[in-house]
């Protein structure tokens, strides 16, 4: 079984892309043209098979004993999750909402966050939101450190935890103010 994986991972691994994307596909669909809460479980689906890439890079990683560019795909296909998929989902969700709506000759309904866009709160959510997708990148790249069999300098590592230190206590504080 470990030989079929490590075999055919790239085809696994392209696989589990394509049907993350049609199952989220899928879920914005159904919450848009049906309206219920029967769409969750393909969220979930969307979820799970997203995280099953990380068993697939172990189960290589400890095959080969050594970190490999299907490695480094899959750091960036999580680095791109993490950062700039957010965005991308959220302007294929207001686009399938869109069509949806014009397919029903329905109004959308609109949210506006223009009231929540000048709190303070909404500004310390923001800091936090971008505190965490650095402490995840931090993670993933100190652990590239660890299992890759170069040499990478301490003391940028050491530096950047300071700085993440410092952004923490920044997002963390009550007294956060945009300039």
């Amino acid at each position: 079984m470990i030989q079929f994986i490590i075999d055919h991972k790239w085809y696994i691994l392209v696989l589990s892309e394509v049907g993350f994307w049609i199952a989220f596909l899928l879920f914005l669909w159904l919450r848009y043209w049906f309206e219920a809460r029967g769409q969750l479980l393909c969220l979930y689906i969307a979820i799970i098979n997203q995280l099953l890439t990380i068993p697939l890079a172990v189960v290589d990683y400890m095959y080969f004993g050594q970190a490999t560019w299907f490695h480094l795909i899959v750091i960036a296909i999580y680095i791109y999750a993490i950062f700039r998929g957010p965005i991308d989902m959220r302007k294929i969700d207001k686009y399938i909402q869109k069509v949806a709506w014009e397919i029903k000759n329905k109004t959308p309904f609109r949210y506006s966050r223009s009231s929540q866009t000048n709190s303070s709160t909404y500004y310390r959510y923001f800091k936090r939101k971008k505190f965490y997708m650095h402490v995840t990148l931090f993670i993933s790249v100190s652990t590239t450190c660890i299992i890759t069999p170069y040499h990478y300098p301490v003391h940028l590592i050491f530096l950047w935890a300071i700085l993440l230190f410092i952004e923490g206590s920044k997002s963390i504080s009550k007294y956060t103010r945009r300039h």
